[in-house]
């Protein structure tokens, strides 16, 4: 099936960046071959299940009028591999009319029954349904084009008349006192539910939280992770944290992260409004701004530290063991994350052995990309272990490499779980320096997925 994605759920709508498509005909491939668009003015994103489209990728007339082409294949180890492709418009696609954008989808559909063993595919049908049942319209200037959110969200300032919430101010200021010490801080869940509930979040959400993961998607490189991503930007001029619009990953070498896929531009499903919206993980967006606002870390090259902005990619993932095959939260061996501060907590396990997932802290002089068991003891700064709920670590990045242990099951004839989020956050990116990461570090807002809540800033009035 040609799916396009319909969010939120009931809207009569399907969102496409900046177009919105109203759609009565379905979009069917008859071996249910996933394929999601999501397009706008400026960009284009792609998502596909088999190979054989690269052809008409590469070959293509309108996409050839895009200047950045981001391209990262993974093979699913089940005959199928997963394609996704990220344009950036140059300055006179951007300015062409929408209908470009159209014209580019009727492309790719009207060349699906021509590329060799895509003749299973419908095209005929999807052509005629997107020409005769696809409403285009603009997207509306005034404002973020979903309607608007109608759930409550968290604000720290409603709290403001509450005395657990200064108690719970006062406790994190001494787990920031430890940070700025230490360079690194465990807080233990039972904890996090008082401090996170006394900024506001709400009982259902913390019950719901825990059982977000079971949406996750499989992951662009990592055949035992399920995973979702979604960028945050925390801004302490105007005091709050909003999202992000979509952007490829990266991390390289350069920035001590020794994998198979290091440098490979990675492209992720993205975090839905079930997470962002949870005030259990919006506490979660508070509490580490609170943490790591105004502590002085050892910089790292080519970031922007005169910035006010700190972009915040956070990780939805789902660490899986399987009879034949171990998962692995670290496969990079010991490493960083190529920013300031990393986050990681603990949202839950099934048929996982207590002895699973062990956090190791290293000297800087440590080898980066050595496995677990070959790491130096005398090189060991400190030790965490993520064991119930919202078990919470936080580490200043680039003065303290860690890794992980495996997830071992308890019951080796089933699968054993692992699920976690994951806050990468670093100052952006400096232009024209060549970072790995320069070409897909927007700070534009997240239009079809708002989302901005206050912040609490330490010495702030």
């Amino acid at each position: 099936m040609l799916t396009v994605r319909k969010r939120p759920v009931g809207n009569p709508y399907y969102y496409l960046g900046d177009l919105v498509y109203s759609c009565d005909c379905p979009l069917y491939d008859e071996e249910d071959s996933p394929v999601s668009l999501k397009l706008s003015s400026t960009s284009f994103k792609i998502d596909l299940f088999n190979e054989r489209l690269m052809e008409f990728l590469t070959y293509s007339s309108l996409l050839r009028m895009y200047s950045t082409n981001y391209i990262a294949a993974s093979d699913h180890g089940d005959g199928t591999s997963r394609i996704s492709i990220f344009l950036v418009a140059t300055s006179s696609a951007s300015s062409a009319p929408k209908i470009l954008i159209m014209n580019i989808m009727m492309e790719l559909l009207g060349n699906l029954k021509t590329i060799g063993e895509l003749d299973k595919f419908s095209a005929t049908c999807a052509v005629k349904a997107a020409q005769q049942e696809v409403r285009v319209e603009a997207a509306r200037d005034d404002g973020p084009i979903w309607p608007p959110q109608t759930r409550p969200q968290l604000d720290i300032r409603k709290q403001a008349e509450k005395p657990e919430y200064y108690e719970a101010v006062s406790r994190i200021m001494k787990y920031r006192n430890t940070y700025l010490r230490d360079r690194s801080v465990f807080v233990e869940g039972q904890e996090m539910v008082k401090l996170l509930g006394a900024l506001g979040a709400t009982a259902e959400d913390f019950d719901s939280i825990q059982r977000v993961s079971d949406h996750l998607y499989t992951d662009p490189t990592l055949p035992f992770r399920r995973s979702r991503n979604g960028r945050f930007c925390f801004d302490f001029g105007t005091r709050s944290v909003r999202r992000l619009e979509f952007q490829p990953f990266a991390l390289s070498l350069e920035e001590d992260f020794k994998r198979h896929d290091s440098g490979q531009v990675r492209v992720f499903d993205e975090v839905q409004n079930e997470l962002q919206l949870n005030t259990a993980f919006q506490a979660l967006l508070v509490f580490k701004a609170m943490v790591c606002h105004g502590i002085a870390t050892r910089p790292r090259p080519k970031l922007d530290y005169g910035s006010n902005k700190w972009v915040c990619t956070l990780f939805n993932l789902r660490t899986v063991t399987s009879p034949d095959m171990l998962g692995e939260p670290a496969l990079e061996g010991v490493h960083t994350d190529g920013v300031d501060h990393t986050m990681t907590t603990y949202l839950g396990s099934s048929n996982m052995a207590p002895n699973s997932a062990v956090t190791l802290m290293h000297d800087m002089r440590e080898t980066t990309g050595i496995r677990f068991g070959q790491i130096k003891p005398e090189l060991i700064v400190a030790r965490a272990h993520h064991r119930h709920f919202l078990d919470t670590l936080l580490i200043v990045d680039h003065e303290r490499k860690h890794s992980i242990s495996p997830v071992y099951a308890v019951d080796t004839a089933r699968e054993a779980t692992r699920d976690m989020l994951i806050f990468f956050t670093r100052r952006p990116v400096t232009r024209n320096l060549n970072h790995v990461s320069e070409g897909i570090d927007s700070l534009a807002a997240h239009r079809e997925m708002p989302m901005e809540i206050p912040l609490f800033v330490p010495g702030g009035s």
